[in-house]
């Protein structure tokens, strides 16, 4: 029995020296020996780059204003008589479907908000809004003018036919 105590004291003291060496163990001349250390290693993800192509442009205006209906006559003329037909042709001359105009009431609103932000133009969802509800079709001609303004000059967009409704006239 005296021998367990010997050895298990003899193991204690062992323990408490290598606690008070900061984990280093000892060799049986007290030098030490090695040291018990455990790294931690942590790699960090690289910091995201932005886009070198991402500028923020300066907003814009409207090429011009919401009255100035003078500027495309038989736009204004076939808006005014058929602004559920020319809604639907403004969706489909920016690449969205037809359907939209016709389910809406606000048919035009999706449309501007869209053409707005893309084109980085002034104005709000609040302004959008009441546009699109009281003055639509002076909200629909006005977007079909600044559509048109921004496309080239050599491009042409139809509905249906060559002799339906030009857009570059």
């Amino acid at each position: 029995m005296q021998k367990e105590t010997t050895n298990s004291l003899s193991k204690l003291t062992n323990f408490v020296k290598k606690v008070n060496n900061g984990g280093m163990n000892t060799t049986k001349e007290g030098q030490m020996a090695h040291r018990d250390e455990t790294k931690i290693v942590s790699v960090e993800p690289p910091a995201p780059s932005l886009d070198s192509s991402f500028e923020e442009k300066e907003e814009q205006e409207w090429n011009d204003g919401l009255c100035a209906c003078s500027n495309d006559l038989r736009h204004c003329a076939l808006t005014a008589f058929f602004p559920c037909c020319m809604a639907c042709h403004e969706y489909k001359i920016q690449g969205e479907g037809c359907g939209t105009p016709l389910c809406l009431g606000l048919s035009i609103l999706p449309l501007t908000v869209k053409y707005r932000a893309k084109h980085n133009i002034k104005g709000s969802l609040w302004k959008d809004c009441l546009l699109s509800l009281f003055c639509y079709q002076c909200q629909l001609c006005r977007l079909h003018r600044d559509f048109k303004a921004s496309k080239n000059a050599n491009e042409k967009l139809t509905l249906g036919d060559e002799d339906d409704l030009d857009v570059t006239e």
